[in-house]
């Protein structure tokens, strides 16, 4: 298939093809070697850059997105620095990407998603010994020093991503939430691929694994992969309970804008950050116009009670620090909005959680949402 792909005049319209089988690489005993530099190699990675978003992609991704309901959190966000995730899969370069199989557009799969809001939750707000029970409730799986699960994670990080099985103390279990994997948006102007540069300076001693010592004599060995620019939009999405999707949500986007995700976070990469106006996915496209989003219904005005929890909530936090006004919502507010219906309790939760912002007290503003919505 590599042979015939040489033979085409044009770039195949899938970069995932393009990347991972097109690549005009050389060849070592009928073996692919990517380093070893054939007709093409130095322009092949820039060209790929060229290759534009399928027309029916926005309609796709319309779809997708609207397939969502009542049930699922869902949040755009853009990059603010490069990405890189799949950066092990297999390439012609050596450096992977992770691209939609369908589309050719890139994805960043709902694994790394879970993976790095686990991992932040897990060493920033979860804690073994401390004052504040539901910190405890975060606190991960205790691990011995051969990475053996010796201790089961609290109780809400359990909800949260599962409880993986411990010997001597019955099954795991699945977490409540389905970490969706992360689509790019419709409706962009291009895919928003960047050229990277990864130089290999001791090259005999990474090929022997070690035994010929890393030297300054070997030649320097540029290799170009792809990366995802910045300022590209993806659309994140969390399905299960509304409450703990929501605090997913706040959780995988502190994660994602401290932590990364993908792959040389430590030097940068991988941040992305929310954004209010998603890209527009009503476009034209192939000369006819792309259907536009599903009209979503208008919630009904506020019931008295209410209306008077957000007029005071708005009030109090004008003045007060969000641990005090937390407070007396606990003390003064929590039955008075618990006798509403249902409807109500959810978007009195729901205003509490946009308006509550301080991370440290995630864990007790999710406790006194999820009761208020009991």
């Amino acid at each position: 298939m590599r042979s015939a792909l040489r033979g085409l005049q044009r770039l195949p319209s899938h970069v995932g093809l393009a990347y991972e089988a097109w690549a005009p690489v050389g060849l070592v005993d009928g073996k692919v070697a990517p380093r070893v530099v054939s007709d093409g190699a130095a322009q092949w990675p820039e060209r790929l850059r060229s290759i534009a978003v399928d027309d029916d992609y926005v309609q796709a991704f319309s779809r997708w997105r609207d397939s969502f309901g009542r049930d699922a959190c869902v949040q755009p966000v853009e990059t603010t620095s490069r990405l890189l995730v799949g950066h092990g899969n297999a390439a012609a370069t050596d450096v992977g990407l992770t691209i939609h199989h369908t589309w050719g557009v890139p994805v960043i799969p709902g694994s790394a998603l879970a993976g790095v809001t686990a991992h932040y939750v897990a060493t920033e707000l979860g804690a073994e010994h401390d004052p504040e029970p539901l910190r405890h409730e975060l606190r991960g799986p205790k691990y011995d020093d051969n990475g053996v699960v010796i201790g089961p994670p609290g109780e809400l990080y359990g909800r949260l991503f599962g409880v993986p099985e411990i010997a001597g103390q019955g099954a795991g279990r699945r977490g409540e939430l389905v970490f969706c994997d992360a689509l790019y948006v419709g409706g962009q102007p291009s895919l928003g691929l960047e050229l990277d540069v990864l130089t290999v300076h001791q090259s005999d001693y990474y090929a022997s694994a070690g035994k010929d010592p890393p030297t300054d004599h070997c030649d320097p060995i540029p290799v170009s992969f792809l990366t995802v620019g910045r300022s590209v939009q993806f659309l994140l999405a969390i399905e299960g309970p509304m409450a703990l999707a929501e605090l997913a949500m706040r959780l995988l986007l502190d994660a994602l804008e401290r932590h990364g995700v993908g792959g040389k976070t430590s030097v940068g990469y991988g941040r992305l950050r929310p954004v209010k106006e998603p890209a527009s996915a009503t476009a034209t496209v192939a000369g006819r116009e792309a259907q536009p989003p599903a009209v979503k219904r208008r919630p009904p005005e506020p019931g008295p009670e209410l209306q008077a929890f957000l007029a005071w909530l708005d009030q109090r936090l004008e003045g007060e620090v969000q641990r005090t006004v937390l407070a007396d919502v606990e003390v003064s507010w929590r039955e008075r909005i618990g006798a509403a219906s249902l409807e109500e309790r959810v978007r009195g939760a729901r205003a509490l959680r946009k308006r509550i912002t301080n991370r440290k007290l995630l864990p007790r503003l999710d406790a006194l949402c999820r009761a208020i919505e009991a």
